[in-house]
């Protein structure tokens, strides 16, 4: 626990629960999250005692894809904060986004820390990008390709992309919810493209 300049409680003058700054206190010797410190309301003025202490942090394990690969990994958050699906959350200097949340065995789309089993999350591009996976039809023959897209590039149905020296157009889309066969996308909610070599 770092010491603190100032903290929210309740002021028992005036009822408040608001900010206080902090006179004077000390950080527990044997328990390094507990803090013991006088405070004044900055409401009313009062001067009490009070002690706050914070819950340890607990280790979450992550399952971390990274493009065609995945690999495990762990995160240490506070027991009571919530997460939830597409949070982005930075982890030693890289920034992952989370796909899935594990809680007794089943997915949800919200959890508290202290109830996960496991986080599944996409590890993203430093400078935000997002890789796209993309298959072309090329007469009988399908491949797969990747492209590279800021997240709120907009795809739309029709649209024509340039994959080596084919010119490929856009007839299906899907994202994490639906199959997009008109309108468009975002590039933050695809998971594939479809497309088919023109001439």
């Amino acid at each position: 626990m770092d010491f603190p300049s100032a903290i929210h409680d309740l002021c028992p003058n005036c009822k408040s629960e608001t900010l206080h700054k902090v006179l004077k206190g000390i950080i527990g010797k044997h328990n390094q999250l507990t803090l013991d410190c006088t405070i004044r309301c900055t409401d009313c003025g009062h001067i009490h005692h009070t002690i706050i202490t914070e819950k340890k942090l607990i280790t979450v394990p992550l399952i971390i894809s990274d493009q065609e690969k995945s690999f495990k990994s762990s995160i240490e958050l506070h027991p009571d904060e919530e997460v939830i699906l597409d949070q982005e959350m930075v982890l030693g200097e890289k920034i992952i986004k989370i796909s899935s949340i594990e809680v007794s065995g089943a997915r949800k789309p919200m959890a508290i820390v202290k109830d996960i089993s496991t986080i599944w999350c996409k590890l993203l591009d430093p400078c935000g990008k997002r890789h796209i996976k993309i298959s072309v039809h090329k007469g009988s023959n399908t491949m797969s390709h990747e492209i590279v897209a800021l997240p709120d590039e907009e795809f739309f149905i029709g649209d024509i992309i340039k994959i080596g020296r084919d010119n490929v157009a856009v007839f299906k889309i899907k994202t994490r919810t639906k199959v997009v066969k008109y309108k468009s996308a975002l590039a933050d909610d695809i998971v594939r493209i479809y497309g088919r070599v023109i001439r």
